[in-house]
């Protein structure tokens, strides 16, 4: 779906049966996925380091952006890795999901 703003496009939006929308951007980066409380950070090897892009901020304007465009009540904003290993310990940072792509099926039937 193209976004205003100038967000680009939203990956993947999806109702649930339980009418509960979520907007997944979807990132194929590699190696470990941490993050500094802030931000994502990639772990290769001993060496972690901050994307350049805060994939927090830019999640959360996506939902945001979403739920303008098709007029709902809420949108929750996934962040979802399809190949890296995700290390976020609650796996939600920031009010926004951080997934494996692993995980992703099993976090959305949780969520409902």
């Amino acid at each position: 779906m193209r976004l205003g703003n100038r967000l680009g496009d939203a990956d993947i939006i999806c109702i649930s049966p339980q009418n509960k929308a979520y907007v997944i951007d979807v990132k194929s980066h590699r190696g470990e996925i941490t993050t500094d409380g802030n931000q994502l950070c990639k772990r290769m090897g001993k060496t972690t380091y901050p994307f350049k892009k805060n994939f927090f901020d830019q999640a959360m304007k996506q939902a945001l952006q979403v739920k303008k465009q098709k007029d709902l009540n809420f949108v929750t904003p996934i962040v979802a890795f399809s190949n890296a290993r995700v290390l976020v310990p609650t796996g939600k940072s920031s009010k926004v999901y951080v997934v494996e792509k692993s995980r992703l099926v099993l976090l959305l039937k949780s969520l409902g």
